[in-house]
């Protein structure tokens, strides 16, 4: 049985080998131990290192410091083939102690989202510094007379490249929550995009909520937020609707039972890995995976994993003052 297994996958970081990432006094993410030789050596502009946590230099602008992590980025794909290129997506980057504003509600998450951050970063510079990002899935489904669902599943383009995982199962909707976009346009958007789904129906997704996890990748911590939706087909004026290829990201559609999506969670690794958790969270709340299903108390808890190993309930969380801060000289 696999469910338990897709999340431990996904919260693997271990506390010992990260240090926390301050800019300006607040903490944004966090850096594992192993690439700290590279920031020392290649970035002592940039950065500062030392014994129990790392500092952005302050007196660099939130624009400057965008595209110096930028070429700090190219280092990293270039020179030690640590991430993969640049993909021009930018986020913004916001202090860790407002994710729990951040996910109150809908529209805490959209205002906020939609607020400038600390500065900008590319997508794929984020893992490198354990920067959080944030994202949107869509669970569309069909209803029968007899109460039973169907999910429509994509299936990933075979031509992806293999870091973007090919021929993997996805929702038919998700993607990045971009710089200056809320979480809700952000899902419009990738509707039309991914699927051609039009704004009025991709209007009606219900937000459920979130899943989250904190995985080691290519070097550093993925840390992502994924905002949940969910559309019941069978409740709008268009229930027969099917999803349309609009670019070449998709390889194929899907409606599946929402059995098979379970078994195939429980036996095979078909889903892209946090897709795993988007469909193990819907399954949980429609009460396809019930109690009875081995460690399920377990696996429903861990789909929310905000306990930062870097956070101020950890050990290895240190607050640095203002003051320390000004004493080191840049």
């Amino acid at each position: 049985m696999k469910l338990l297994e897709h999340i431990a996958k996904h919260n693997n970081v271990n506390p010992s080998m990260v240090i926390p990432l301050y800019y300006q006094n607040v903490v944004i993410g966090a850096v594992q131990k192993n690439i700290l030789h590279f920031l020392k050596e290649d970035c002592k502009d940039v950065f500062i290192v030392l014994d129990t946590h790392i500092l952005v230099n302050p007196n660099i602008g939130s624009r400057e410091l965008f595209f110096l992590i930028k070429e700090v980025a190219s280092i990293l794909h270039k020179k030690y083939n640590i991430i993969p290129p640049l993909r021009g997506e930018n986020l913004s980057v916001f202090p860790l102690n407002r994710v729990s504003e951040i996910l109150s509600t809908e529209n805490d998450a959209n205002t906020i989202l939609q607020s400038s951050g600390l500065f900008e970063i590319d997508r794929n510079a984020t893992s490198p510094f354990g920067i959080v990002t944030f994202g949107v899935m869509l669970n569309c489904f069909t209803r029968s007379k007899d109460g039973s669902l169907s999910m429509w599943i994509a299936q990933r383009s075979l031509k992806k490249p293999i870091h973007q995982y090919p021929g993997k199962l996805d929702p038919i909707i998700g993607g990045a929550v971009e710089a200056g976009v809320s979480p809700r346009q952000a899902l419009i958007k990738e509707a039309w995009e991914e699927c051609s789904m039009p704004k009025y129906l991709a209007e009606k997704a219900v937000y459920k909520g979130f899943v989250s996890y904190l995985m080691r990748q290519y070097g550093g911590i993925k840390f992502q937020i994924l905002f949940c939706y969910d559309l019941d087909l069978s409740r709008t004026e268009m229930p027969f609707w099917k999803p349309q290829f609009n670019d070449n990201s998709i390889e194929n559609f899907f409606l599946l039972s929402a059995q098979e999506v379970a078994d195939r969670l429980r036996y095979t690794d078909d889903f892209k890995g946090g897709s795993n958790l988007i469909k193990i969270d819907f399954l949980i709340r429609n009460n396809i995976i019930q109690k009875n299903e081995i460690f399920y108390e377990k696996i429903k808890k861990s789909l929310r994993n905000l306990l930062l190993p870097f956070h101020e309930s950890s050990q290895q969380f240190k607050i640095v003052s203002a003051a320390e801060i000004q004493e080191i000289n840049f």
